[in-house]
Formats: structure tokens, C-alpha cells, sequence
């Protein structure tokens, strides 16, 4: 609810619903080992300025504040695994994936200047790979780029070979085994 700068729990069996109250504006979750990420943010998405935002991380089994930290990025999407979260830019038309270390909540890496991604671009992260997809938003035809990660720094990255030969929807999941990407478009 980023009117309110809330993160609701419904407990769909006995019908309780709780809140954590923000004094910033919630933009994505994501679920992983038992923690609910969030990205917050300072502003809403502007393309010519960015003025950082915050990760929360929610403690899943008694939705309880964990954890909650700055980062210089405008959050707009979030995932996470293997020990780190990785944040898509919201703002600042190029922008990047900041990958922070879950333990120490420090910046590890960024993805290379030539391999930024357009502004609110939708991630998903395959962990068998050491993989994260991102998906532009904003651009035609749209694209999927790729980087891979070791240790949360980008060792690769590259896009769709099918760039502008078939329509791509911004809703992408992944196989369990990493070896495929469905598509709704």
C-alpha cells in the first residue's frame, strides 16, 4: 500500500489482518528462506533523478521488521537467494541491478556500465544458474537481459537473441530447473 507506506498480512484462515507502517513507500516484495524483502521508496520513479530509497526485510513466520537499510539506488523491483538481494532501478532512465550482501547489507556489485537496463525494468532470479533476468518496461520492442553472478559481482551478461523477432511481455517465471523462461505475451 504505498499510499499508506504499508505491508499488509492476511491470514486467510482465520481472517486476521496486521500491517508494518513505513515512513517510506513500498514498491516490491519478495520472498526468500523465510523473509519477505521489500523494496522502499524515497520518491515516486522520475526519470531524470533518482534519490535512493531502502530494503526492508520482514521476518515471515510472526511479520516482525527484521532489517531495514539505505541504499544510493531508487528500488523499483527486488529478488533474492544464496545470501544476497538483488534491486533494479526505478529512476534515471539507464540505470542498474545493485546487488547487496544479505549478511553485512553492503553494496558487492552493480551491473557494468555497458549492460545498464531501462529504467523499472522487472527481475526474476534463477538460482540454479546464478542467473537474474530483467525486463525492461519501457522500450519497443522489448527486451530480456541477462547477467550472471558469482558472489553477487556480474561475471557476464547479455540479451534475448530474439530482440524485436517476438513480442515479450513483462511477466516472465522460470522452470525450477532454470532451463527455461515462460512469457506472456
Amino acid at each position: 500500500d504505498k499510499t499508506n507506506k504499508r505491508v499488509y498480512s492476511v491470514n486467510y484462515i482465520n481472517g486476521n489482518i496486521s500491517y508494518l507502517e513505513f515512513d517510506l513507500m513500498p514498491e516490491s516484495i519478495y520472498y526468500d528462506n523465510n523473509e519477505i524483502y521489500v523494496s522502499l521508496m524515497n520518491q515516486e520513479h522520475d526519470s531524470y533523478s533518482s534519490k535512493g530509497g531502502a530494503i526492508a526485510i520482514i521476518n515471515a513466520d510472526n511479520f516482525t521488521l527484521k532489517d531495514q537499510f539505505n541504499i544510493a539506488i531508487d528500488p523499483f523491483d527486488i529478488v533474492a537467494g544464496n545470501g544476497f538481494i538483488y534491486i533494479s532501478g526505478g529512476s534515471g532512465q539507464w540505470t542498474s541491478i545493485n546487488c547487496y550482501s544479505r549478511l553485512t547489507k553492503s553494496l558487492i556489485g552493480s551491473s557494468p556500465i555497458y549492460s545498464r537496463i531501462y529504467e523499472q525494468s522487472y527481475i526474476k532470479i534463477n538460482l540454479p544458474l546464478n542467473k537474474v533476468y530483467a525486463v525492461d518496461t519501457d522500450s519497443s520492442p522489448r527486451d530480456i537481459c541477462t547477467y550472471l553472478y558469482n558472489d553477487g559481482i556480474v561475471t557476464n551478461t547479455y540479451d534475448s537473441p530474439y530482440h524485436g523477432d517476438y513480442g515479450i511481455g513483462v511477466n516472465i517465471s522460470i522452470s525450477p530447473d532454470g532451463k527455461y523462461i515462460f512469457n506472456d505475451e
